[in-house]
């Protein structure tokens, strides 16, 4: 008599007959080229970007060109998803949650397959050995799936209670785990949301989280998960960070970090970079840059270059060198991000986010701060309204990033002596510090641009303008940066630094 794992192959055999074998078509694998392999080629390379360009190079002279075109491309689409399943899930650059991640869910779909063609004896070995990966590696779905399955089928078919008791028991159990995990995550969506185009202050949200947090509290100590725990740590930061108590944010991050010490096998990189991540930003902001440099450097080993990860990275890491007053590196930085062949490909919010590291490393230049002959062209070439029409997203972010892009406008005019223009400015910066800023949570940005604001009054002589600006000089010094309530992209440059820059542009005659 064949053993279990024979007669498990013959059952797999009799589903995948020879016949069905030679039947099977991966036009992709087809060592002839044709005009499928074509299209991929063109595809990937990015030299087709419509279903119009297709038409045009495929079927031109063809009357029914358009419906050719969505069939070449259906065909492409399907065979692409064909083969994604005979892509080796056990590659040597995957860790082990990697490689379990992607067989867990090719043998739940080979499970669903095989119970829906009635082939029990093939299906069954299948999804107890997977069930086993999926509860070590807390694949809670596939768990759950998988639970059901088998007990259907010892309950239903075969009649053992025994075993319809334990996977009873299993779906209930990872059921409730999973149930935790949905809500949490929806909890963590739910605000961060709010912050993808906006990066103002919403302080209302604090206690949207705190109840989250309460809401969530039972299920934490009674169906948690690596996951669900991960997630209640990025909750928790999330609040603290609403309200920039970025000490309590490095608590946390800690923490978390401490925690995935202990689950090693469970934890990915980019769950890892989060936490690095968080400290990157707290430790700047906290002015501890030797520490914060230490993180960015984890962060950088844990991210692929050209990634959306690296490329947040590399913004944080140069927002850190503003502050420590490292501009070469911060230019060096931005030349290695803005170069890398993946830069044309990042969000368009990101996008604007570079333009605004652009005219600040420009305005450096310009400056003295950064000397680099190799950059005099594009220095040159750099535009402020160019600048100012390419960043739109955070026209509405009153209290945003709209902030910088206020202020590099009027440094760029002080810089090229534009003093007319100024004046027109300042009335503009006048309204807008008197509608959008509140001494609550902006409250050194508010100074500084009272401080923009003493130019055109002092006639932009410096003894003037420092008499002038005297009173919100100090003032700016009564809430330094580290203790500020503002997020960390809204002063990326200090505006001490800032101003000492405004100080050594302005007429120094003794009137």
């Amino acid at each position: 008599m064949a053993d279990k794992s024979i007669y498990e192959l013959r059952s797999l055999a009799e589903i995948i007959t020879a016949h069905k074998l030679k039947s099977l078509s991966f036009p992709l694998l087809d060592s002839n080229p044709n005009n499928l392999h074509e299209l991929y080629n063109l595809i990937s390379a990015g030299n087709l970007t419509s279903t119009a360009e297709v038409e045009d190079h495929f079927f031109s002279k063809l009357s029914n060109s358009a419906i050719y075109a969505t069939r070449l491309q259906r065909k492409l689409r399907e065979s692409l998803l064909d083969t994604l399943f005979l892509i080796d899930s056990s590659e040597s650059g995957f860790n082990a949650l990697q490689k379990n991640y992607y067989k867990c869910y090719r043998n739940l779909i080979a499970v669903k397959i095989l119970n829906g063609r009635y082939q029990r004896a093939a299906a069954i070995p299948i999804a107890e050995r997977t069930i086993k990966k999926a509860i070590h590696f807390e694949i809670s779905d596939v768990v759950i799936e998988l639970a059901k399955d088998l007990r259907f089928h010892y309950g239903g078919i075969i009649g053992d209670k025994n075993k319809w008791r334990h996977y009873h028991k299993l779906v209930e159990e990872w059921r409730a785990k999973h149930q935790t995990e949905v809500l949490i995550e929806g909890y963590y969506l739910d605000i961060m949301c709010n912050f993808i185009l906006s990066k103002s202050t919403k302080k209302e949200f604090s206690r949207v989280v705190d109840q989250h947090l309460a809401s969530i509290e039972g299920s934490m100590r009674s169906a948690k998960t690596f996951r669900s725990t991960s997630y209640y740590f990025m909750l928790k930061v999330l609040k603290f960070e609403i309200v920039n108590d970025f000490a309590n944010v490095l608590t946390v991050s800690e923490e978390a970090l401490a925690f995935f010490d202990t689950k090693k096998e469970l934890v990915t990189g980019p769950t890892r970079f989060t936490f690095n991540k968080n400290l990157l930003i707290s430790y700047t902001r906290l002015r501890k840059f030797h520490l914060a440099e230490a993180a960015a450097r984890r962060c950088m080993k844990l991210v692929t270059p050209g990634s959306l990860n690296w490329y947040n990275t590399c913004y944080l890491s140069i927002v850190l060198y503003f502050q420590s007053g490292k501009f070469e590196e911060a230019h060096a930085l931005w030349q290695l991000a803005v170069t890398h062949a993946n830069f044309k490909n990042i969000p368009d919010s990101n996008k604007e986010t570079w333009r605004i590291i652009e005219a600040s490393i420009q305005f450096f230049m310009l400056t003295g701060r950064i000397d680099s002959k190799d950059d005099q062209k594009t220095s040159a070439n750099f535009r402020v309204n160019r600048f100012l029409n390419e960043v739109p997203a955070f026209s509405k972010d009153k209290r945003g990033n709209n902030i910088n892009i206020l202020i590099l406008h009027v440094l760029y005019l002080i810089q090229s002596k534009r003093y007319n223009e100024i004046h027109d400015r300042v009335e503009s910066l006048r309204v807008y510090s008197s509608r959008y800023l509140r001494k609550d949570d902006m409250f050194r940005s508010n100074c500084f641009i009272r401080m923009l604001m003493c130019l055109p009054a002092g006639h932009f002589h410096l003894a003037a303008v420092k008499r002038k600006a005297a009173p919100f000089v100090e003032k700016l010094k009564t809430v330094p940066y580290a203790k500020a309530d503002q997020p960390i992209e809204i002063e990326i440059i200090p505006y001490e630094t800032l101003w000492e820059i405004v100080l050594e542009k302005l007429d120094k005659r003794i009137r």
